[in-house]
């Protein structure tokens, strides 16, 4: 696609795409005001679902992914997990149909391949209860013309025992 410009790096650990200002986004491409600049806080040691979204700023037309639960707000930044004792934290996400799949870039962080359930594409994710930031990047579909997005992740803080 010729509305992209060259991918420009905003943080330390962003890398957002940049549309050229008057571009409509690219197909299938959410649009809307700034998202909340944060984390989604996640806790405890129970499965949880996660929709991921490409998301275009309609102010600055910078693609982000958002991180989301069902009916709440979209946060840019990733996501944040304080575990229980012991248990490892089960993620399903529901990939936009704008995403073709998500890709660890840390190790120790465990992906599924990517499965149907209904018309929605989701992909399993294990985070190990132990404390650290787990990094992946976002393959968005062909369709959007986009690059490879990183880094969003997944930052588990330390248990705290009464």
């Amino acid at each position: 696609m010729t509305n992209l410009a060259q991918s420009i790096t905003t943080s330390a650990t962003r890398n957002p795409q940049v549309l050229v200002r008057g571009e409509p986004p690219p197909a299938q491409m959410e649009s809307g005001p700034v998202v909340v600049n944060d984390f989604l806080k996640l806790s405890g040691g129970v499965p949880q679902t996660v929709n991921v979204t490409l998301f275009v700023d309609s102010t600055t037309n910078v693609v982000t992914v958002t991180f989301s639960q069902k009916g709440g707000p979209k946060f840019t930044q990733g996501i944040i997990w304080n575990p229980d004792e012991g248990y490892a934290l089960m993620i399903t996400f529901e990939l936009s149909s704008n995403i073709k799949q998500l890709i660890p870039t840390t190790p120790s962080l465990w992906f599924s391949d990517t499965f149907l359930v209904d018309i929605t594409t989701n992909q399993a994710c294990c985070v190990m209860p132990v404390f650290g930031e787990y990094h992946f990047a976002v393959d968005p579909a062909p369709e959007t013309g986009l690059l490879r997005l990183v880094d969003p992740k997944i930052v588990v803080t330390p248990i705290v025992t009464p």
